[in-house]
């Protein structure tokens, strides 16, 4: 009689390195959104909201104008619409005659027909919105973290990456609206036999800010996640493999206090309340007879935060350096999930539940933005939590800012 796959540390890791790579990730999305809303905040130059650009060159230098935007605009190049408007005319009602008179002034009409169809495009602005009155940005993240090992579960080391990418717009007098896509990737290493966790991760977030009339801010964001997890566990001479997928609904309410000020400081106490609901898909083990099918599981995560961000300005090397830190204490709400399993050549069935790591959580945040006189900005920060009694995670997030023209 094979003995119960609960005893075994491994097989109780895997199953919560597949629910941690999920709850950090629908974390993570959450968090990606709170930075740019921090950058926003920090960073009050409505002409510098864009935090990407997309830069293609022209040799014809009405062509690029028209696609790159100038500080003037097209009619500093003697871009004369009129004129390319009474062609146009001419065209229509005479071809054959007007062909030979246009043959220096082609470029010209078509760009005046573009842009009577499509309008000014304008992939590199100088102004701070990119498409329309909607900002561009862009973030990074590598993280790495440890869970410790405990009597029933292998000790974690996690390794992972999400790059993420958004737009956002002013909506209303005081508000904002936005929506942001998260690209992440997850590697987690179980006990010391070989056992691991690889995901991929995908996520699509819808974010608002708004100021109550108390001058408190409101800050809200709501999003839809999925992943492709590959998992791969050592007993005894097998190696046994598995994929799953899991899906996740996730968001975020903060409100903040009006800021502080104090000299070039600025303090803003909040409070915010996440939540997420993931579900991970039943499967199967293959690789031998100590192979396991897992159940369906669903993980319901409530977080609550209270905290305060400071930010302080000061001139550094004939630039802007703005240094800024945050402190946050996070109460786990969580509730267990139920974990069930069985051989895959026998019914018998196994369950137990599976707790969170801590219930009081920490973090710490410390970084800087940094503006050159010319314009190109850099952001680093460095950001700390500590699962209480359980383990931490090390995280940097990294931007570089190039203007748009």
């Amino acid at each position: 009689m094979l003995a119960s796959p609960l005893e075994k540390v491994d097989v109780i890791e895997s199953v919560e390195s597949s629910v941690n790579a999920a709850v950090n990730f629908s974390g993570n999305s959450i968090r990606t959104v709170d930075n740019r809303l921090a950058f926003l905040r920090n960073n009050t130059d409505k002409n510098k909201t864009s935090r990407l650009g997309i830069k293609v060159s022209f040799a014809d230098p009405l062509i690029d104008a028209y696609v790159n935007g100038t500080q003037s605009g097209i009619a500093s190049l003697g871009f004369d619409e009129r004129a390319a408007a009474e062609a146009l005319t001419k065209v229509a009602s005479n071809p054959e005659g007007a062909t030979a008179s246009l043959s220096d002034k082609l470029v010209e009409v078509v760009m005046a027909e573009m842009k009577d169809i499509f309008g000014t495009v304008n992939l590199n602005p100088t102004a701070g919105a990119l498409v329309g009155d909607w900002s561009v940005w862009t973030d990074g993240q590598i993280t790495v973290g440890e869970i410790d090992a405990s009597t029933n579960s292998a000790a974690q080391d996690s390794d992972s990456i999400n790059i993420a990418g958004g737009m956002d717009r002013p909506y209303g007098d005081l508000g904002l609206i936005g929506v942001a896509l998260n690209i992440g990737q997850d590697d987690i290493d179980i006990g010391s036999l070989g056992s691991e966790v690889e995901s991929d991760n995908l996520s699509l977030s819808f974010y608002n800010v708004k100021q109550l009339p108390n001058k408190l801010g409101l800050e809200t964001q709501f999003g839809l996640g999925k992943m492709a997890i590959d998992t791969k566990r050592i007993d005894g001479t097998q190696t046994l493999t598995g994929e799953r997928d899991a899906t996740m609904a996730f968001g975020s309410i903060s409100l903040r206090d009006e800021p502080l000020v104090k000299g070039s400081a600025t303090i803003t106490p909040y409070g915010r309340a996440e939540w997420a609901y993931i579900e991970l898909d039943g499967y199967s083990e293959t690789g031998g007879n100590l192979a396991l099918n897992y159940d369906k599981q669903h993980i319901n995560r409530y977080m609550l935060f209270l905290g305060f961000d400071v930010t302080y300005e000061t001139t550094y090397a004939n630039g802007k350096l703005k240094p800024f830190a945050a402190f946050a204490y996070g109460l786990d709400l969580t509730r267990d999930s139920d974990v069930g399993m069985n051989y895959v050549g026998d019914t018998t069935a196994y369950s137990t539940k599976l707790e969170k790591t801590a219930t009081s959580n920490l973090m710490l945040r410390l970084g800087a933005d940094y503006e050159m006189k010319d314009g190109v900005t850099s952001s680093f920060a460095y950001e700390r939590t500590e699962a209480l009694g359980a383990g931490f995670s090390n995280s940097l997030r990294f931007h570089i800012n190039v203007p748009l023209d």
